[in-house]
């Protein structure tokens, strides 16, 4: 298996003030967004060299999760506050705030028709949500994951298609069905530490994971195969994000920010 760096870019100037926990990518691919340990979410300009546009405060703490919806015009965001904040990204206003998490919010993601948040909450709650995007309301709760040993759930992440759900616990991948909530299949991610995070490629067919062991790991979704890793950082992978093409892994973690180019050995 090659496991050599394809980093093709890191950014560690004028940015957050502490571990970055979560990345989204625009779907013009154009624009990056970050949320972090200090509470704030912060806008980047992928096509300049990595400036920042601005930066949302809001939060009462660390910013685990962020999602650009398909539109490009909205960002959601989940906090070890318990809430879930809806941004607009052309100006940074605060849309509306979400109750019902009682725990903290390690995860969101939004449907490719931009209707559906579907977020996860760690804690001992480890429970899956699903929201109307367009007024907060709370459509369902799936079952709690089955964790066992295996801890918390950290991260949730949505097929294009709408029909899939994975999310990510302390040691294992679980793949439901979003219609009816079926757990389809479950594998242990191989990962020496706890993993913090999940993304699905475009095409539905891979899923890239970030774990506590400096790691990246990207797998075929249909069987659970490893098909590569990824080392480079020098602490966490707290985030993960795939670019709307699928040649690109953006991840974050140990106050840095790193771009991976795929395009040339796309998942091998």
């Amino acid at each position: 298996m090659n496991t050599r760096n394809i980093l093709s870019s890191e950014w560690e100037r004028g940015g957050h003030s502490d571990s970055v926990y979560s990345l989204a990518i625009s779907p013009d691919g154009n624009t990056i967004v970050s949320g972090s340990l200090d509470t704030t979410i912060k806008v980047w300009n992928l096509a300049d060299d990595a400036v920042q546009v601005r930066s949302l405060p809001g939060h009462t703490g660390c910013v685990y999760s962020v999602a650009i919806s398909p539109d490009g015009s909205t960002i959601v965001s989940g906090s070890h506050d318990t809430t879930i904040k809806v941004w607009n990204l052309a100006d940074g206003t605060l849309l509306r705030t979400l109750f019902g998490h009682k725990g903290w919010v390690e995860s969101v993601a939004i449907s490719s028709d931009g209707n559906t948040i579907i977020s996860v909450s760690g804690s001992n709650e480890a429970t899956i949500k699903v929201w109307n995007l367009a007024d907060g309301t709370l459509l369902s709760t799936l079952p709690r994951p089955p964790c066992g040993d295996a801890g918390e759930v950290w991260s949730v992440a949505i097929s294009s298609d709408g029909s899939t759900i994975v999310s990510a616990d302390d040691i294992a991948i679980n793949v439901w069905n979003l219609a009816d909530g079926a757990l389809l299949r479950t594998w242990d991610t191989r990962h020496t530490n706890y993993q913090h995070s999940v993304a699905i490629s475009p095409d539905g067919n891979t899923i890239v994971s970030g774990g506590y062991d400096d790691a990246i790991k990207v797998w075929n979704l249909a069987d659970g195969t490893l098909l590569r890793t990824l080392f480079g950082h020098e602490g966490w992978v707290m985030s993960v994000a795939i670019s709307p093409d699928g040649n690109t892994i953006v991840s974050g973690g140990d106050t840095t920010i790193k771009v991976w180019n795929l395009a040339d050995e796309k998942w091998k």
